[in-house]
């Protein structure tokens, strides 16, 4: 009996439309309150979702795929990259900054896991196999799901 072969996905903020990091943003930057969160330079390891069903579909059908899998684009933004760019594409300012003991004063130990970690992963084992990312850089991502 051949082995059962076991992918472990490991997600990063997931970009789309309806769901994900995406809609809170929109209405953050959509109320004019875009800014940086602590000192901005926090990395944001993301992926668009449309790249996130294909990468899952793409790893089943390889077989060779097996273990640790990061679904995240390859190129990974600061936190503050990831805000001024949805206020570019929304055209809306972005200015204001909320300092780090303000977050953990409101948000406890969750301003830490929410906002004020820093993820810089990198899909190694989608770009050995050849994956083609539909959304490798942010700014087309957010104009697919912001426009």
């Amino acid at each position: 009996m051949k082995p059962s072969r076991v992918i472990n996905l490991r997600f990063g903020h997931i970009l789309g439309k309806n769901g994900g990091l995406l809609p809170n943003m929109k209405l953050i930057h959509k109320l004019m309150l875009g800014g940086r969160l602590g000192d901005g330079k926090q990395y944001i390891s993301w992926v668009a979702i449309d790249d996130v069903v294909r990468i899952i579909d793409f790893a089943i059908q390889n077989e060779e795929i097996k273990g640790p899998l990061n679904l995240v684009s390859p190129n990974f933004v600061t936190q503050e990259e990831f805000g001024r760019e949805i206020s570019r594409i929304m055209q809306k300012p972005f200015f204001f900054n909320i300092p780090k003991f303000l977050l953990k004063a409101l948000l406890r130990r969750q301003a830490n896991e929410m906002v004020l970690s820093s993820i810089k992963a990198y899909p190694k084992k989608l770009k050995d196999f050849n994956f083609q990312f539909q959304f490798e850089n942010l700014t087309s991502a957010l104009k697919h799901y912001l426009v």
